[in-house]
């Protein structure tokens, strides 16, 4: 029996023995998120309005974020990529969006399943190629991407009909049920590990998958869903360090000094599934806590505040925090199809 991501993110917290959840700072980020959505407010809209995101909402949305979040993982890099488009460097995630709106004005399909079921590792590396000056920097794990493609194409092709769409459409407007009909058809989103002897769960690119099809249709048609409030934050390497930076979690010396040599974690691992769980349980208690200061302040709670769009909102401060929280505390380096 597999762990929920969020009963996984408790059981883990709680035996986690390299990294701990510090309440104090729970509360003092809780208060600082909490102004900042009643001085700036929230607005799902947002997602549309991001640069390199599609800025309407129809089918073909969600063919562009199916293939976006089945290759959403490991941009890390020693010695970053970055993709020219548009006039400006694009790394990272937007990285890989730049690279795929890049290949759409080029007339190429790419996210039409029928194509990428059978794209060739040529012709990946050229949609995926990188404008780095001087010696030539390849995209991370491009073989991986490519079989996942040439699944997730084959897949969408025999079973929906050569669409995700037709998927979302079988699960009733459930996200519950959505996540669980992307784990069991499609291999590479099965985000699953031993933990303690019991089999834990993240699911972090399922549930991203699901979230960014809630946020781009603002809750409504294709991106309803009657029980979103189910999914977690999005366990990737972004995240903890943003909470780490912040004091919510605290690495022990040992981990610590890991992170700041660069080690590469092994996948599976305990430090890293450590990391990840108690980012989970973490952000459970942050949104509780963000929650109640609504309550204690008279004020409706936001609709839209859920673990999704805290996850969005603490992955841009790390965007925002550039170097300088990369000097604070580094990220957990780790190389999988995962995150």
């Amino acid at each position: 029996m597999v762990m929920s991501p969020r009963e996984s993110g408790k059981y883990i917290a709680k035996l986690s023995k390299n990294v701990q959840i510090d309440n104090h700072s729970i509360e003092k980020l809780a208060e600082h998120i909490f102004k900042a959505i009643v001085e700036n407010g929230y607005k799902i809209s947002s997602w549309k309005q991001t640069e390199l995101h599609p800025d309407k909402a129809d089918e073909k949305a969600i063919d562009w974020i199916f293939l976006i979040d089945s290759l959403n993982f490991s941009f890390w890099s020693n010695n970053p990529f970055y993709v020219l488009h548009k006039g400006r460097r694009w790394g990272g995630y937007f990285g890989l969006c730049a690279a795929i709106e890049r290949a759409m004005n080029d007339g190429i399909p790419i996210t039409d399943p029928n194509f990428y079921k059978e794209i060739s590792l040529d012709q990946l590396q050229h949609i995926l190629r990188t404008n780095n000056s001087g010696e030539p920097v390849e995209f991370p794990m491009i073989e991986e991407r490519l079989e996942i493609l040439h699944s997730h194409g084959k897949i969408l092709c025999e079973k929906y009909d050569g669409s995700f769409v037709n998927c979302i459409k079988r699960c009733d407007k459930s996200a519950v049920k959505l996540l669980s009909t992307i784990i069991e058809n499609f291999p590479s989103f099965r985000d699953e590990a031993e933990f303690e002897g019991k089999r834990v769960s993240f699911y972090k690119r399922a549930q991203i998958l699901i979230g960014d099809i809630w946020a781009c249709f603002e809750n409504k048609e294709l991106g309803h869903f009657v029980d979103i409030d189910q999914l977690t934050i999005f366990a990737d390497y972004r995240v903890p360090q943003i909470l780490a930076y912040e004091g919510v979690l605290k690495y022990s010396q040992e981990l610590k000094s890991r992170l700041q040599d660069l080690s590469i974690l092994t996948s599976g691992e305990r430090d890293e599934i450590e990391i990840r769980g108690t980012t989970i349980e973490a952000c459970e208690l942050l949104l509780q806590a963000i929650k109640k200061k609504f309550v204690r302040a008279n004020m409706p709670c936001p609709d839209m505040l859920n673990a999704i769009t805290l996850d969005y909102y603490l992955w841009n401060c790390r965007l925002n925090g550039g170097d300088l929280i990369d000097k604070a505390i580094q990220f957990h380096r780790q190389r999988s199809i995962y995150y």
